[in-house]
């Protein structure tokens, strides 16, 4: 796949938020009874933040998502060369679909049109800098899992859900000699991007290789 092919073949690629720093406060007010207000922190940590007033008092409930990925290295042998943990950002796109759907303001928010699987594969690349050509770029099927093991959302006597995973292996897929720095989890039916992470220091792969890509999310309550 070549350099545009990689940053330009996908339909309405939005901009990221960094992972690094503190992001600014974005305050949307929506005309009903509640306002909505989404607080973006370091990544890491996102706060979506939605306040209603009850009863004549201001209760928020805030809850972040933290998106961790981790990536471990095989060669051919099976021999595991390399582990690779890291935060990574949610796009604005990404972001906008969490307020959008859990407020239940719109089930079809911009890029996705819809509530779910917004997140079905993964792709990892070898970016160029400063030119951000890329060289070489592939894609694989995401397997989502909630967390923790074992929970179900829709159970009463079951334990709450607090998470999910969105698993890739990249093996036959590895064609070639490449120096693996991007990895980005995207709606495979749009290709429309939910979240992305650079890896750094990057991952030396060649044919043979094998890539286990996982990433977790965790929605942590305040």
């Amino acid at each position: 796949m070549d350099a545009i092919a990689f940053f330009s073949s996908r339909k309405k690629i939005p901009c990221l938020i960094s992972t690094k720093g503190i992001a600014s406060t974005i305050t949307i007010t929506v005309t009903i009874v509640s306002s909505i207000m989404l607080v973006v922190g370091p990544f890491g940590y996102q706060h979506p933040i939605f306040g209603q007033e009850l009863a004549g008092r201001d209760q928020s409930l805030g809850f972040g998502i933290r998106g961790h990925a981790l990536i471990k290295g095989y060669h051919s042998d099976g021999t595991l060369y390399r582990i690779w943990e890291g935060d990574n950002s949610l796009t604005v796109g990404a972001i906008n679909a969490i307020v959008s759907c859990a407020t239940g303001v719109s089930t079809t928010p911009n890029g996705y049109g819809k509530c779910n699987s917004w997140m079905t594969a993964i792709e990892i690349g070898e970016l160029m800098q400063p030119t951000r050509d890329v060289s070489f770029a592939t894609t694989s099927t995401a397997t989502p899992s909630l967390i923790p093991q074992g929970c179900n959302p829709a159970s009463p006597t079951r334990a709450n859900c607090t998470g999910w995973q969105s698993q890739a292996t990249f093996d036959v897929e590895i064609t070639q000699e490449a120096t693996i720095n991007s990895v980005r989890g995207y709606d495979g039916s749009n290709g429309y991007i939910f979240d992305f992470l650079t890896v750094d220091p990057p991952i030396q792969v060649r044919p043979g290789d094998t890539l286990d890509v996982m990433i977790t999310f965790t929605v942590l309550s305040s």
